[in-house]
């Protein structure tokens, strides 16, 4: 199949060998996000939900939401894991490895922690 794994971009991955072709990313990118990247692409028995005009993710308007991967009942559309490249760096002493978190991660993981909601993590977190 020529669309088996769609990989190339640095956050979602969508394997198309487990897509049932529901049609939910589809609808919850165009309805929900108004993007409207992905849509049913040939006829009959052959059709899948791809990125419009053949293309792959990365080269599209995806913003990378991850609502597609909310809704997805059978995880053919999954975050892109970037931990064995991470922990890589981090185990090689020529490297300075620098984390950088997102304003609205440092607020929302506080309540993991027992914080109160809103809660700013910056400084605790390691």
């Amino acid at each position: 199949e020529a669309h088996e794994i769609d990989d190339f971009n640095c956050s979602i991955v969508k394997d198309y060998s487990k897509c049932i072709k529901c049609g939910r990313c589809a609808e919850v990118c165009r309805e929900v996000q108004n993007v409207d990247v992905l849509a049913a692409s040939n006829r009959g028995t052959e059709y899948e939900f791809l990125p419009r005009f053949d293309r792959k993710l990365h080269e599209t308007e995806c913003v990378f939401c991850g609502q597609c991967i909310k809704v997805c009942p059978v995880g053919a559309i999954y975050e892109k894991s970037s931990i064995s490249e991470v922990l890589t760096a981090i185990d090689d002493e020529a490297l300075h490895v620098i984390v950088q978190i997102a304003p609205a991660v440092r607020v929302s993981v506080g309540e993991l922690f027992n914080l109160e909601p809103g809660s700013i993590t910056e400084g605790q977190i390691v």
